[in-house]
């Protein structure tokens, strides 16, 4: 695994990064409630080694992914880590595209509004090819209705 420091307005944290990237939901250890509290349409700001792009996805917490801006679907799974303040280390993962994007943020209780990570591409080799930061512009409430 390679170790990829990263650096955004919300922290800076190593991130590793394993050979092969899994691609479902079920990696994360998050409870239903918690993956309701973190789903919802997310306004993503990449800047990639080609260019910045500004995309919309809507998270599921069945784990699914659309794209709001473009036809495209994928998953996401999180995770969580206590930290030393009242607050928890929330860890999410997109897999859309050709992109894994790999993104921390905090929280205090469930819902969680700022994220910031890496960008990889591949899902062979991912190699690192960008920065990004996602913020959730409208959260989710009951039913997710991706299915």
């Amino acid at each position: 695994a390679t170790l990829v420091w990263r650096a955004s307005a919300v922290h800076s944290v190593p991130i590793k990064i394993r050979s092969q990237v899994a691609l479902t939901a079920a990696e994360g250890s998050l409870e239903p409630e918690e993956l309701e509290a973190l789903s919802g349409v997310w306004k993503a700001e990449l800047r990639l080694d080609d260019g910045d792009r500004t995309l919309t996805w809507r998270l599921a917490a069945s784990g699914r992914v659309r794209g709001l801006d473009e036809n495209e679907e994928g998953v996401w799974w999180a995770d969580s880590a206590p930290t030393e303040s009242a607050q928890q280390r929330v860890t999410v993962s997109l897999r859309v595209r050709d992109w894994t994007i790999l993104a921390v943020g905090e929280r205090t209780g469930l819902r969680c509004t700022q994220l910031g990570g890496a960008v990889l591409e591949g899902a062979e080799d991912p190699c690192h090819v960008g920065e990004c930061d996602l913020t959730l512009a409208l959260a989710d409430i009951g039913s997710d209705g991706l299915g």
